[in-house]
């Protein structure tokens, strides 16, 4: 019986563009919980339980929870603006008595916009690159967000990979030294003797001028930390190792040894920073989300509850479709004794002609 009153409401006050009071819940079930992607909430939900979600699972999950409370609560404020207060009580602090009628309503409706559930999907999805997440570009790896409160373990290797990158970069300073030594040794032994001291000073000079003047770092073809030099340039220490060229930019490519050295401590730090990162997304997974899963279940469910009264209700405003009527418990069986004769004849005939047919 409250199933057939929810849907009879429903039917009255949630077809689109009625002017009713829940005429927005079925585009809003649609926008947040049949969007692609997001119709697996509870399945979503399932895998954060036993810690096999991925950061767009759980960022899925919990944003399709947290849209629908949303649209909810705007639709009750809706209701409560317009001075729609037929059902208003005064305990009911989400004001859904000014929404709705129905107790089967009521409750699907709270348990979907339950502002505990709320702040759950508020309080997990703070600690997610959920930017990241739903462009497909977050990993177990990347996916939380630093937090020293509530990661402390990742900040050491996060520290860790920082000074690795800061040993790098220091280190630029002594290779363009080197460089502009090379380049002066070079010229200085390449002028000869007949030249004046002038002509060979303009020399070196015109050779250190092809030591960049702020030398960095190149990334090419995912190798990483490359110095990328002129190839004209003269006087490159023979120990550093050279990578690749480039004909069309003349530039040639080289990985110094110290440069080796301290890419190396970098990838070995982001290595344990990437290993401690995936043990604290399933610590998160495991602790913070899969003890939060019966209340986002329950709200998943009531939303699922409340799409199966609006296709119920959509079903019960086309033509020759009526409401049942329940007769109380004490209502008495009034067919007398020559009606149930005359019922059993025309069932006894149909049942000869259904033979001969």
């Amino acid at each position: 019986r409250e199933r057939l009153d929810a849907g009879r409401e429903l039917a009255e006050t949630a077809e689109p563009d009625s002017g009713g009071r829940l005429e927005t819940l079925t585009a809003a079930l649609r926008r947040c919980h049949g969007a692609k992607n997001a119709r697996d909430a509870e399945r979503y939900l399932a895998r954060v339980f036993h810690g096999t979600a991925t950061p767009a699972e759980l960022v899925l999950a919990l944003g399709s929870i947290s849209a629908f409370a949303s649209a909810v609560a705007e639709m009750a404020e809706r209701a409560k603006a317009r001075g729609d207060e037929s059902y208003e009580n005064e305990t009911d602090d989400l004001g859904l008595s000014s929404l709705c009628q129905s107790r089967l309503l009521r409750r699907l409706l709270f348990e979907a916009c339950d502002p505990h559930v709320a702040a759950t999907c508020a309080s997990l999805l703070s600690a997610v690159d959920a930017e990241a997440a739903r462009a497909g570009r977050a990993t177990p790896a990347t996916a939380l967000k630093p937090d020293d409160n509530r990661f402390p373990e990742l900040e050491g290797t996060r520290k860790a990979v920082a000074d690795a990158v800061r040993d790098l970069n220091d280190l630029l300073p002594e290779l363009r030294d080197a460089l502009i030594r090379g380049a002066e040794n070079t010229t200085v032994s390449g002028a000869g003797k007949q030249k004046t001291l002038s002509a060979r000073g303009g020399a070196t000079k015109g050779a250190v001028s092809l030591v960049p003047a702020c030398l960095g770092y190149v990334t090419v073809a995912l190798v990483e930390h490359l110095i990328e030099l002129p190839e004209s340039l003269e006087g490159v220490p023979h120990d550093w190792v050279r990578v690749s060229t480039n004909k069309s930019k003349k530039v040639v490519r080289y990985h110094p040894p110290a440069v080796l050295e301290r890419a190396a401590a970098l990838e070995r730090a982001r290595e344990r920073h990437a290993g401690a990162c995936e043990a604290a997304w399933r610590r998160f997974l495991s602790v913070e989300c899969a003890g939060r899963f019966l209340e986002l279940r329950g709200a998943v469910r009531a939303a699922a509850g409340l799409d199966a009264l609006c296709s119920f209700a959509a079903l019960a405003r086309q033509e020759g479709y009526c409401c049942p009527t329940f007769l109380d418990a004490d209502a008495t069986d009034e067919t007398d004794e020559t009606d149930r004769d005359t019922l059993e004849a025309e069932l006894a005939e149909e049942s000869r002609a259904g033979k001969r047919a």
